[in-house]
């Protein structure tokens, strides 16, 4: 298992986090916690790994912070399809050029 390290930028009062390639662990609980918004690696289509969150991570992330939005990043083709077809309130699942505006 290789370190990972996640920031949280502030910005005209607001907060974005992001988690760069992670497992889940309690560090992006605190990212999301903290943050406004928290950009997370969605890099498999079901649980994920020492080394990338999956779908199944995000979906109980997204349950756990309701009132939080949740952007996927780093997703596989599969990742990606299997968020398109079972949407999560409060996670965005992003397409070519999409833009976060703080």
């Amino acid at each position: 298992m290789k370190p990972a390290f996640g920031y949280i930028v502030h910005k005209d009062g607001k907060k974005v986090g992001f988690s760069g390639d992670s497992m889940y662990c309690s560090a992006i609980d605190k990212i999301v916690e903290d943050a406004d918004i928290s950009i997370l690696d969605m890099s498999l289509k079901d649980q994920g790994n020492q080394s990338h969150m999956g779908y199944l991570d995000i979906k109980n992330i997204c349950n756990k912070y309701k009132n939080k939005t949740i952007i996927a990043t780093h997703m596989r083709r599969s990742a990606r399809d299997v968020g398109i077809k079972n949407p999560i309130k409060n996670l965005i699942i992003p397409g070519e050029n999409y833009e976060i505006n703080i």
